[in-house]
Parts: C-alpha cells; sequence; structure tokens
C-alpha cells in the first residue's frame, strides 16, 4: 500500500496528534508524474567570496553591475567575477540593516542610529540635521526617500531626488493607530507604514504640498509588523510577522488593502515557545519554479520557509545548518539575486555563499534533511508493518558517496525505536531500492528518515506493506 509520507511542516500542539517535519527539503507538485508529490532537496552553499568583517548584516542589492551587503562594519560589493571589497565603513557593527537603491542614483542604508549613502564612488554618512532619529527603515518612492523614526509614529521625506538633504517640514505621521513605526517599505502604489498592531498605506495624491502624500482610504490592515526585519516585498506582494491587538502572532501576507494569515496553527503554536520573535529577519527569492519567503529567528535558532506556489499543506518547510556542533537556524543573513546567481551571505561569518543545486553541502558541513510522516492509523484497530519501502532517486549520489538513509518510528510521538540504516545507492545504481523490514505491530505509527549527505536526494514517495 501507498503510505502518505510526502508533505510540510505541521507539528501540533500535541505529539499525539501531528509531528510532521519536513528540513531541508521541498514539495513539488508534479504534473502527472509517478507520484503526485515529490521532495526534492534544498541547493547546497558553495563558497564564493570572504568580504568584510562580518558577520552578514542585511540582505543585498545590485547597484551598478555589483551585489552589496553589508558585513560587520562595512558596506561590501562583490562584482560579476566573484571578487569583493569594502567601499565604507558604518559607525556600528552588530545591528540589523535596512538597505535599498535608487535605480542607478544611490545605495542609502540605514542601522537604526545613523544613515548613510553610496553614490558608486564616495561613500559617506547621513548628516542633514533633519535626517530622523532612530531610523531603522529606508525605501525609495517616485524619486524620493522615505525613513522612519522608529520611536515615534513620523515618517519623513527626502528632498526631490536627494537621499542626503533632508527637510523639517517633510514629514507625515501614522493615523489609524497610535503606535510607533517600526518598519516601512514601498510597493509601486504605495508606502507601508509598519506599526506594533497596524498596517496602513500612503500614495502620493499629486498634491503641491511640500509633503504629497496621504492616507489610502480602505488601506488599512488590523495587524502589526511584530518583527520590523520581517518585512520583505516581493513585486507588490509584501510578507512580515505580523500581531493583532488581541496578543495573535502569524505570518501575514498583504496585497493592496487584502491580508491573508499564511501560517498554520501549528506554526502559531511553534512561535509561541520562542522567547523573542522580534528579533526574525526574513528575504523572498525565486528558484525553480518556487517563491521561497525565508523567515529566521536568531534568538531562538529556527528558520522556517513558505513556499508561495504550493497550498498551506505544502507550503512550509524548516531549513538548518550545523553550526557549533548542532543543527540550529539556516546560514543565511540576506540574499539579493546577481549574475543568474543567488547570493548568501553568512550570519555568522565574512563569507557569502551561491545557492548550488549541485551540492548537499552548506560551506562544505553536511546538511541534515528531514521527513517525519503523518500518523498510519485504522480506526484504533492494530496493525502490522511487514516492511516499508522509501523510494529515492537512487542511484544520482555524487561520484564516491554512499549516502545513508536512518529509519525510525514512534508509536505514540515521544518515544522512539532505535536507529536502522539503508543505503539509497551509491552512483550509477538507478536500481536500489530502499527497504525495512519486520517492524512490529502498533496502533498508530509515525515514521522518520532522516539523510546526511554531501549529495542532493529527491524522495518520490514510500510504501509499506501494512496490515
Amino acid at each position: 500500500m501507498r503510505i502518505d509520507f510526502i508533505g510540510g511542516q505541521a507539528e501540533g500542539k500535541s505529539a499525539k496528534v501531528n509531528i510532521q517535519r519536513t528540513v531541508n527539503l521541498y514539495p513539488e507538485v508534479t504534473q502527472g508524474g509517478l507520484s503526485p508529490v515529490v521532495l526534492y532537496s534544498t541547493p547546497g552553499l558553495r563558497p564564493e567570496v570572504s568580504v568584510g568583517a562580518g558577520p552578514g548584516r542585511s540582505n543585498g542589492v545590485r547597484f551598478l553591475g555589483k551585489a552589496y551587503f553589508v558585513s560587520g562594519s562595512e558596506l561590501v560589493s562583490i562584482d560579476s567575477s566573484g571578487v569583493g571589497i569594502s567601499v565604507g565603513s558604518l559607525l556600528t557593527n552588530t545591528s540589523r540593516v535596512t538597505i535599498e537603491t535608487g535605480y542607478n542614483d544611490y545605495i542609502v542604508l540605514v542601522d537604526g542610529t545613523n544613515g548613510y549613502t553610496y553614490d558608486g564612488t564616495t561613500f559617506a554618512q547621513i548628516t542633514d540635521v533633519d535626517f530622523p532619529d532612530n531610523c531603522t527603515h529606508i525605501t525609495y518612492h517616485k524619486n524620493r526617500w522615505f525613513a522612519n523614526d522608529s520611536e515615534t509614529g513620523l515618517f519623513y521625506m527626502s528632498d526631490d531626488g536627494d537621499p542626503t538633504s533632508w527637510s523639517a517640514t517633510n514629514f507625515a505621521s501614522a493615523e489609524s493607530y497610535p503606535d510607533n513605526i517600526s518598519s516601512l517599505i514601498s510597493t509601486d502604489d504605495y508606502i507601508w507604514l509598519g506599526g506594533e498592531f497596524t498596517f496602513e498605506a500612503f500614495f502620493n495624491d499629486g498634491s503641491a504640498n511640500n509633503f504629497p502624500y496621504a492616507r489610502v482610504e480602505g488601506g488599512y490592515i488590523e495587524k502589526g509588523v511584530h518583527a520590523p526585519y520581517s518585512l520583505v516585498r516581493n513585486e507588490n506582494t509584501l510578507y512580515f510577522l505580523g500581531q493583532s491587538k488581541n496578543g495573535g502572532f502569524s505570518v501575514m501576507k498583504a496585497q493592496g488593502s487584502q491580508s491573508t494569515n499564511i501560517s498554520t496553527p501549528e506554526l502559531d503554536s511553534e512561535f509561541s515557545k520562542l522567547a523573542k520573535l522580534s528579533d526574525a529577519y526574513g528575504f523572498y527569492y525565486e528558484d525553480r519554479g518556487h517563491g521561497f519567503y525565508v523567515l529566521t529567528f536568531p534568538s531562538g535558532g529556527r528558520t522556517w520557509v513558505y513556499d508561495s506556489t504550493m497550498p498551506l499543506d505544502l507550503a512550509w518547510t524548516e531549513r538548518t545548518s550545523y553550526e557549533s556542533l548542532t543543527f540550529t537556524r539556516w546560514r543565511a543573513a540576506g540574499h539579493v539575486f546577481f549574475n543568474n546567481d543567488h547570493y548568501i551571505i553568512d550570519y555568522n561569518s565574512s563569507n557569502v555563499f551561491i545557492l548550488d543545486h549541485s551540492i548537499g553541502t552548506d560551506n562544505g558541513m553536511l546538511t541534515e534533511r528531514v521527513r517525519v510522516a503523518k500518523f498510519i492509523a485504522n480506526d484504533g484497530i492494530r496493525l502490522t508493518m511487514g516492511n516499508i519501502e522509501i523510494e529515492f532517486d537512487s542511484g544520482t549520489a555524487l561520484l564516491g558517496d554512499d549516502p545513508q538513509a536512518m529509519l525510525r518510528f514512534t508509536d505514540n510521538g515521544r518515544l522512539w525505536s532505535d536507529e536502522l540504516f539503508e543505503s539509497i545507492g551509491t552512483t550509477g545504481n538507478y536500481n536500489h531500492r530502499v527497504r525495512w523490514s519486520k517492524l512490529g505491530g502498533f496502533y498508530e505509527r509515525a515514521v522518520e528518515v532522516k539523510i546526511t549527505s554531501e549529495s542532493p536526494i529527491t524522495i518520490t514517495g514510500a510504501y509499506g506493506n501494512v496490515v
């Protein structure tokens, strides 16, 4: 019989109910394939360059034919040949940095204390006395730059086309609710202001006022941006970790004035176990037909990923990297698509990587891929598992690698069997079958498969002799 093995992340409030996990794998719905849904391994991280002092503090931007990140206290550039250099020094070296471009005019970045500009030649601190204090976010809209003061409800607009020049009269306040503007971001039509409990939009109304922006009628969402650096843009769609006035935390997707909760109750419950949520940061990237919103919680050591192309039961997975003798949050501190590759900066060093589907390692370290499936049960009837076979795309291992699959199972969600190992198959052994036998009786059982290998893997399904 076919076992319902493939799925997304769904760890329930009770281990007796649901313990599904999908780690460093992502589901894909096939079109008339052997299996309706398969699991592919996430790409490895191939080292490209070490630049700056580290660690990575920002997402990246493209500007004048190069990629830019903040690494430690330095703004760094990487050219198409993989050469990285420092182009300027910030006055801080630890806080998260927001970085934005105004097409080919400037890079502007803010670190919560100061603002800086880079025009391709000169890096400079913004010294205008009217530039806001406590600025954590900067964005560009219709030839103007907009900055928040994270400790007030005010946001500010630069002079036309010049992020170095600010006027004391060019500001406005959030109107829907009296909370501080902890984040802001722009889409094609709007500037969005994120407060603790609200999210509202302003638009350019074409007036001749010093500040020609007004609140969008109906452009108001009753969920705030709890983690300011979780707010990211994919075209005109926004993603963020939200919070309601009633205390609930969930991941939100906003398009225009419409918002949708895209996290599951199981995932929201996992959030509640973390001591701190407000330091979460995110980025969005598209790869091989999928769109991924990556959400990392530094204090909690966890990274969850939402696939915007998948139905909700398949959309969420988890990413990990090996660090300090354990598997913890994914190494990615920021991302930019540049030179037809996905560039990733490390949260713990000055390394910049490229996503590479041909390898199964992160910076040379093995990646642990895990799938814990749904419980197998039959209305309280005792069952026997004569065998179980996990279908891999066998024979595709890297030359010299003999990847091993570990299987274990639980009949109550808490106590696990011994670990049982089988080879997935060496290079060219395409007909190799991965099977475990004589696995005993149970009333309900969840199976876990774990692979730690330098080779990418594909799981197409599972079969079992269960009676």
